[in-house]
């Protein structure tokens, strides 16, 4: 949900930021006005997963936006410049059916100004029914987008040949899991040489959401979410999953390949993750210290409006990486059997 902030400014001589609050800031603002496209004040029906977020000319860097709800208290997120817009990332999914106000601290003319916009979420779409056990649901990360938070992501989104395939193994109240795994390449069928990963999270009136978790986006492994939540509302009839938002940090070290093969053209004098690192900070993308290690080679990734549709096959449950017989290049001495299940050790 994007929001135009036109900053423009008249006179080659006249500098009307001769007050501290607007020190460093007067070549970029002096006269305000708001083009609405999605986000308006008043509107209605705002997804609750979307990242919000405004469109600047000539920003200053130091807008600031924050969220609050219909009792005033602030809601916990991040705001963010990327590129000329500033976004803000809720750290938690919004309420359904609820208001809320997001608000825009920029220098005006000689002052600090607060503008301000009103906005209902979207009803829960399905509070009554669930999915049942073995239904199958394939995710194509293409049709996704990354609501503007994560340039790299809009860098390389088309290049992800890999859709996802989820399929429900146990639903209870409140409880659900998933086994997850990837297609093959620009195609529908299984990657058999691809383990299966279970996902145990929690389902709400027909929302559930997955915490926590390492979510592989390709067969090679090289391109994985970590630390990554995973939220989406399934359709009255459980056919579809709307609303579907995945986020989390991906580590530049294990996807140092993927980005070289992607992008060779941009980075064709890149040899190191440290140099990449370097580069994509020009994107306003921060590598940051990773979960494992703290080393610093971690930037968060983010999709926003994908959708999971009816899978017509099954999805099978791999138990090891490369060690079935179904997977082209099997390597291991015995390779599972289609008809085979895994086992847990104790």
């Amino acid at each position: 949900m994007i929001l135009a902030l036109l900053l423009a400014c008249f006179g080659d001589n006249i500098d009307p930021c001769d007050g501290e609050e607007c020190e460093d800031t007067a070549a970029a603002v002096c006269l305000t006005s708001i083009v609405p496209t999605n986000l308006i004040d008043g509107a209605t029906g705002v997804s609750v997963a979307n990242i919000l977020g405004l469109e600047l000319l000539d920003p200053d860097r130091d807008e600031e936006l924050k969220l609050f709800d219909a009792n005033g208290v602030e809601v916990e997120g991040q705001s963010k410049h990327s590129g000329d817009r500033l976004l803000f990332k809720p750290d938690t999914i919004l309420q359904y059916d609820a208001k809320y106000t997001l608000a825009l601290t920029y220098c005006k003319s000689s002052e600090e100004t607060t503008e301000e916009f009103t906005f209902d979420t979207a009803p829960a779409i399905n509070t009554n029914t669930l999915p049942e056990v073995g239904h199958h649901y394939i995710v194509d990360p293409k049709l996704g987008s990354s609501g503007g938070w994560s340039s790299i992501l809009d860098l390389l989104m088309e290049r992800f040949e890999n859709n996802q395939l989820w399929s429900i193994s146990s639903l209870a109240e409140n409880s659900l899991t998933l086994e997850t795994t990837v297609t093959e390449p620009l195609a529908s069928e299984q990657d058999f040489c691809l383990a299966t990963s279970t996902l145990e999270g929690s389902v709400n009136d027909g929302t559930f959401l997955f915490s926590n978790i390492d979510i592989p986006l390709n067969g090679n492994r090289d391109f994985v979410l970590h630390n990554a939540h995973l939220y989406g509302q399934f359709s009255a009839n459980g056919n579809t999953i709307e609303d579907i938002q995945m986020q989390g940090k991906l580590d530049i070290r294990e996807a140092f390949d993927f980005f070289l093969l992607n992008a060779p053209n941009l980075l064709s004098e890149i040899e190191t993750p440290s140099e990449l690192c370097s580069l994509l900070g020009d994107f306003g993308e921060e590598c940051q210290p990773c979960q494992r290690d703290q080393q610093p080679f971690c930037v968060d990734i983010y999709w926003e409006n994908l959708r999971g549709s009816q899978y017509g096959q099954d999805v099978a449950e791999v138990c090891e990486d490369d060690c079935h017989t179904l997977c082209p290049h099997t390597s291991c001495e015995q390779p599972q059997e289609t008809t085979e299940e895994c086992t847990t050790s104790e």
